[in-house]
């Protein structure tokens, strides 16, 4: 079997599922091939290089003024598409494929033609809208007939120059329609009853999982909290790659005013620029998952304060350390929760959510953490998301001689 994958970068959450796939498959004495973007080519993760850093700064400034991501790198996506018919795969498994550094137009082009199976891992909602990559905070569910008057163009920093909604929800709608191959997986049942509601409804959708590595993220002794001087303090913890407000940045700057001094917000990731509570302890982002395991550990209570998920991959690496957590009632967080003794709550009621830290630091994390464990171990571990997923090529490869 032949694959070749096609993503954004080799690192973070999707890049290291589409990394373990491949690991999978060439173990097994399968190849897979992935490809990414110029940014990530000294990576040894990634064997194909889509396109110059010249090529994608100028996609970048391109999209942002017309407002399209995915409308440029002609030449960088020609020379692709060269390299996937001189590979000659079985399978051409697309995760992210917006973000500037591809051309959806002829991408979408070729697979009409594609002679093998398309898996396509939606990991935000963006193939099916018109320009957004989550839509729940906006409450907007024009997406579901026909986008327009976009509310998610509204609040960008940098406005394009027309709104391209319309546009580009038509022509997501149609190219995908003229694709017959396309199997469309999602990392969770929210977002795959959300695509149900799209216009991919007919199109088949199977549920797998993200994974992560549990040999790694696993309960690890520190001297974390001596190192930062918190070590008599209750730790509530927050971890992302990029906080914005829908990752609920701006909720833990007002739960830092109604917690009391014997607890200490952790921050990790936030860019320096948005560093401007002094009750919050913020820690640079970090690629060293030893290190991620252990301020999980060190944590009393993970809390992900995020209104828009597909997944929430923090959330399980959290649970894998042992660490009970408290998400909100929104996208898909919900479900990686269920069957643990953690805690959901409604969103933005920062009143209930201190009233979950404080039982959950009362009662102590030690009653929580076999089960937050165990619900990892069962549903979220890596090595078992990567043979699922090459089951599921093989299932789709012998369909064809159904």
């Amino acid at each position: 079997m032949k694959v070749i994958e096609i993503n954004i970068c080799p690192d973070l959450s999707t890049g290291m599922l589409m990394r373990d796939i491949a690991n999978q498959l060439n173990k097994n004495g399968d190849m897979c091939i992935t490809a990414s973007a110029p940014k990530y080519r000294d990576k040894r993760d990634c064997e194909y290089t889509i396109g110059t850093m010249f090529e994608r700064h100028a996609h970048i400034v391109l999209g942002q003024i017309v407002g399209s991501e995915a409308s440029f790198s002609r030449l960088a996506t020609l020379k692709l598409l060269r390299y996937i018919k001189q590979f000659e795969p079985d399978i051409i498994h697309l995760h992210n494929i917006h973000q500037y550094y591809l051309n959806y137009n002829m991408l979408m082009h070729y697979l009409r033609t594609y002679k093998g199976k398309i898996v396509w891992t939606f990991h935000d909602c963006w193939p099916f809208t018109g320009v957004c990559h989550h839509y729940t905070e906006e409450k907007c569910d024009k997406w579901q007939k026909k986008c327009y008057d976009c509310p998610y163009i509204k609040k960008k920093k940098w406005k394009p120059i027309v709104d391209l909604s319309t546009k580009q929800f038509c022509t997501k709608k149609n190219a995908t329609k003229q694709i017959n191959e396309l199997y469309i997986v999602t990392p969770s049942e929210w977002l795959a009853d959300e695509v149900k509601k799209s216009f991919l409804k007919n199109r088949p959708v199977t549920v797998i999982s993200n994974g992560i590595d549990t040999d790694i993220f696993c309960y690890r002794g520190s001297s974390l909290k001596e190192k930062y001087g918190i070590y008599e303090k209750k730790v509530v913890l927050g971890v992302a790659s990029h906080w914005t407000e829908n990752k609920g940045l701006d909720d833990f700057e007002l739960l830092s005013e109604l917690l009391g001094d014997n607890y200490q917000i952790v921050l990790i990731g936030v860019d320096a620029d948005k560093r401007t509570n002094n009750k919050i302890l913020y820690i640079p982002r970090t690629a060293n998952k030893e290190e991620l395991a252990q301020w999980y550990s060190s944590a009393d209570v993970y809390c992900n304060l995020s209104t828009e998920e597909t997944f929430g991959l923090v959330v399980a690496e959290a649970m894998a350390c042992g660490t009970p957590v408290v998400v909100y009632d929104s996208t898909a967080l919900p479900e990686l929760v269920r069957g643990t003794n953690s805690y959901i709550c409604k969103p933005h009621d920062l009143t209930d959510v201190v009233q979950k830290i404080g039982l959950i630091c009362t009662n102590g994390k030690d009653i929580y953490s076999k089960m937050c464990r165990e619900k990892v171990i069962r549903s979220y571990c890596n090595k078992d998301t990567a043979e699922k997923y090459i089951n599921f090529y093989r299932s789709i490869l012998e369909s064809k001689n159904d």
